[in-house]
């Protein structure tokens, strides 16, 4: 692997990138066993353990993007794996990408974009436990901030408490007569207010917050 790697980086950084895939092709055969990432169903209380990492990945990667378009990407890289030897989960291939040193090449490859954020994020978030970890540990990871770990928990797990500020609900929160800002708030104290004017107004309307986030997703 080290003879791979270092004859790799010693080629135009295009036919790095091809090598890599190549290399990976070899190495990982994509199993679509398990169920992949349905930007129109995001809401799911019985995934198995490698869907729920499969979903850790996509909250991880999805901000900022197109739900649609990074959740093909993510289906398409990540999806349950084999080796000759092996199956491996997401958060496994993650590892075993890290371990030989090309997991940086394969978001590059792939164009996940912010390459940097990505590797930490990805590669602190796989040794997590994401089907018991709490909201304050997804924070601690790299790039998870209060709107990714709420996100994750509330599609995840039944009656959870939460508001996902993504642009969306801040909108739908302004035609609700809330004084609430375009982007998603930074303050802690801010964001805990508006969260406490979402669960109210989901309870105005007797609906789940995850019922809730998913309705306004898909209106706004």
């Amino acid at each position: 692997m080290t003879w791979f790697v270092g004859c790799a980086q010693n080629l135009h950084l295009g036919m790095y990138k091809r090598s890599v895939m190549n290399f990976v092709k070899l190495y990982l055969i994509t199993s679509k066993n398990m169920n992949g990432i349905n930007p129109q169903k995001i809401t799911d209380f019985n995934r198995t353990k490698a869907e729920l990492e499969l979903f850790a990945v996509f909250a991880v990667c999805v901000a900022g993007k197109r739900a649609k378009v990074m959740a093909k990407k993510v289906n398409d890289c990540f999806l349950e794996c084999w080796t000759p030897t092996a199956r491996l989960s997401p958060f496994e291939m993650i590892k075993s990408l890290l371990n030989i040193r090309i997991f940086g090449a394969y978001l590059q490859s792939n164009r996940f974009g912010q390459y940097k954020r990505l590797w930490r994020a990805l590669k602190e978030l796989s040794d997590l436990d994401v089907a018991t970890c709490s909201r304050e540990d997804l924070e601690k990871v790299h790039g998870i901030g209060p709107k990714t770990s709420r996100f994750f928990l509330m599609h995840s797990r039944p009656n959870q408490q939460f508001a996902t500020l993504d642009t969306h609900v801040l909108k739908w929160l302004r035609s609700k007569g809330v004084d609430a800002p375009k982007d998603t708030p930074q303050s802690k104290k801010v964001y805990a207010k508006l969260e406490r004017k979402f669960l109210q107004l989901c309870k105005d309307e007797r609906k789940l917050p995850a019922d809730m986030d998913l309705k306004i997703w898909k209106c706004y």
